[in-house]
């Protein structure tokens, strides 16, 4: 009988410590920061969450693919000494909440921290950009006019000044994307990323 419970437990200290070993296995480092598959899994649940009312997938390439381009921000905010206010991100974290409309979706205090810390990556990282491509990003005010002439030929504008801001932050965060995806690379192309399978 003893010898039974020996075996069991050897058994369920056997699989315990495989199934945690198999959580922290590193899938990729980027530099000297290590992505594992439970980063990976975590990732996929945040996705989810952010996705909530849309249909794009969550697969655990795109997290991977997420999880190095944050690394990469992060090292280049700290680098670069970029910093937003905690009430800042918490404001944007709360409009994120209204904006997906997730009233009957239960979010836990580790998926909260996630989310507010990618909003705060998302935040600094845009700001960085802003900083770093300003006489880039800026906007051609004759382009904006022309797009509301446009719209005032095909249709009756009532509030002018509302649609005139639209566009500008439409155009601007066109732009920042442009040189989001510029900056990203070009720090890639400096890293060192391995993937394990």
């Amino acid at each position: 009988m003893i010898k039974k419970i020996i075996f069991i437990f050897f058994l369920l200290f056997f699989f315990a410590k495989n199934s945690v070993a198999e959580n922290y296995k590193i899938i990729a480092t980027v530099n000297t920061n290590a992505i594992t598959q439970i980063d990976i899994e975590n990732e996929i649940k945040i996705l989810k969450i952010i996705n909530y009312n849309s249909n794009k997938i969550s697969s655990p390439a795109i997290a991977l693919n997420n999880l190095i381009n944050e690394k990469l921000k992060i090292s280049e905010i700290k680098e670069k000494n970029i910093e937003i206010d905690k009430k800042v991100i918490n404001a944007y974290y709360q409009n994120f909440l209204a904006n997906i409309k997730i009233k009957n979706l239960k979010i836990n205090d580790k998926e909260k921290d996630s989310l507010i810390q990618k909003i705060k990556i998302d935040s600094e990282w845009n700001l960085l950009i802003n900083k770093m491509y300003s006489w880039k990003i800026s906007i051609n005010a004759l382009e904006i006019e022309n797009k509301i002439s446009t719209l005032k030929k095909n249709n009756k504008i009532e509030n002018l000044d509302k649609i005139k801001e639209e566009l500008i932050k439409i155009e601007k965060d066109k732009k920042i994307q442009i040189y989001s995806n510029y900056h990203l690379n070009k720090i890639k192309n400096k890293s060192s990323i391995k993937i394990y399978k």
